[in-house]
């Protein structure tokens, strides 16, 4: 019997990964979106698009309705609507599991962060924790999936080599392996169908930040200028970014600094390669400056 999923988060880069590789496998997927425009997006690969905010707990039981798996791929990274990462990361999950369990849904599975729970003291990091604390209590069937940094986030840094410097923490030799959007959907579809609780996982190359930042140089036929950021200055200024910036500029900026400056290294899978895709978006990015 085909199973009927509701993806939260549906339009983002990875969501529509994942609604592409669930109809691909067979499921009838339930796209939430927020918006009117939003239907556009997951029209490809959903069944059916319910629209409904998640903030808002009473607009969701018709949504989750009679769906087999609730899938959350709700998360804010850097956004100026005023929302915060407890309204977002931890309140709207919540509200789904709440709508979930209310409807008798039997297995609820939300993408976290690699590391997420070493990282608690991180304001983006610790909503997302929060809520899954409150998913492994539950009275339900959960999977937390762990994805390492996407494909897309490394877009910044290509951005930044097109103006001529990229700036790294420290020596840029800690050590990651990204995975792209199409190879982290594929690993979440296996997962929703195995006994897995809670699933960390990376791409099939492990690279060092110094590494990344030369290939943007490279794929650009730029000459190399990195600049070292100082670990202490940065830790100092970290510590100044809440009085700064909204929380969710500082909750960005504190999770990309940490990051750079520690090894994340998940177990392997897929096999989309990194450089391929830097030079794919390098080449969409020179086309769309010179529009």
């Amino acid at each position: 019997m085909t199973q009927t999923i509701l993806l939260a988060g549906a339009t983002g880069h990875l969501g529509q990964a994942l609604g592409q590789a669930l109809s691909d496998a067979g499921y009838r997927v339930r796209a939430l979106v927020r918006r009117e425009a939003q239907r556009a997006i997951v029209a490809p690969w959903a069944a059916q698009a319910v629209m409904a905010q998640a903030t808002e707990r009473g607009q969701l039981d018709d949504v989750v309705g009679d769906a087999d798996i609730v899938l959350s791929a709700i998360g804010i990274t850097l956004q100026n609507d005023g929302a915060t990462y407890d309204a977002v990361d931890y309140a709207a999950n919540r509200n789904l599991l709440d709508a979930a369990l209310t409807e008798g849904v039997g297995h609820f599975a939300y993408v976290a962060s690699l590391g997420g729970e070493r990282m608690r003291d991180l304001p983006m990091t610790a909503a997302k924790e929060k809520f899954v604390d409150v998913l492994n209590a539950a009275p339900i069937r959960a999977t937390v999936l762990r994805p390492n940094a996407l494909f897309h986030d490394f877009e910044a840094l290509l951005a930044q080599a097109m103006t001529g410097r990229i700036a790294l923490v420290g020596d840029g030799l800690a050590r990651l392996n990204p995975i792209s959007e199409r190879d982290a959907a594929a690993r979440i579809v296996a997962a929703l169908a195995a006994p897995e609780r809670d699933v960390p996982f990376g791409g099939p190359e492990e690279w060092t930040w110094r590494e990344i930042a030369e290939t943007c140089f490279r794929i650009l036929n730029k000459p190399e200028n990195i600049v070292t950021l100082d670990r202490e200055k940065i830790a100092a200024t970290v510590e100044m970014l809440p009085q700064l910036t909204p929380e969710t500029v500082h909750g960005a900026l504190t999770f990309h600094l940490t990051m750079m400056g520690q090894d994340s290294l998940g177990p392997r899978c897929g096999a989309d390669r990194l450089a391929d895709w830097l030079a794919a978006r390098a080449a969409a990015m020179k086309l769309e400056a010179a529009a």
